[in-house]
């Protein structure tokens, strides 16, 4: 069974993402259907990773990364350019959704501090400052994103980005996420 926790973790435990497909080259993890590979920021947003960095270490995270937990490693299934901007940033701890699989013990739930379970089909929103307009309850648990990256389907969600609204140099929206109808 899987569960849901909003907490704080340590986002320097975090060094892979998830990723649906068995099929793919990667780690084991607890979760079907899923392995793990290396967590890498890309090469090709130099701007956004430094903005962003720079903006988490002003303001904090405004909007928790989705991670899951299998007992043994953190997992980002989305939010893997915030986790990575909190450790450059020397962050402690961050806000996190955290989708635990199985039946674990209190040493893998102490790992998520300050947690409250979030009941199944209860909407997440309220963890938000910039809320997603999607977002859905899934056999893995919790899922939402903000539909920024070039090859989704899924119409881009503004609230993804709502944290730049306040920069003074935005150039490197244009540039590196060309794509978005903004």
């Amino acid at each position: 069974m899987i569960r849901t926790y909003y907490g704080r973790i340590d986002p320097n435990e975090v060094a892979h993402k998830l990723v649906r497909n068995p099929a793919y080259p990667g780690i084991g993890t607890g979760f079907a259907g899923c392995v793990g590979v290396p967590l890498v920021p890309a090469p090709n947003k130099r701007g956004f990773h430094a903005a962003l960095e720079r903006s988490i270490r002003d303001e904090g995270i405004r909007n928790p990364p989705l991670l899951y937990l299998d007992g043994e490693r953190f997992y980002v299934g989305f939010g893997g350019s915030r986790v990575l901007a909190a450790q450059r940033a020397g962050a402690e701890r961050i806000p996190a959704l955290v989708n635990v699989a199985g039946n674990t013990g209190p040493a893998t739930r102490g790992r998520i501090e300050q947690r409250s379970l979030i009941r199944r089909n209860r909407s997440p929103v309220k963890f938000f400052q910039d809320p997603p307009e999607w977002w859905e309850w899934t056999e893995l648990g919790l899922d939402y994103h903000y539909s920024i990256e070039k090859n989704r389907r899924d119409t881009f969600d503004p609230a993804g980005l709502a944290w730049t609204e306040g920069l003074e140099d935005q150039k490197f929206l244009d540039k590196e996420f060309s794509w978005l109808k903004r």
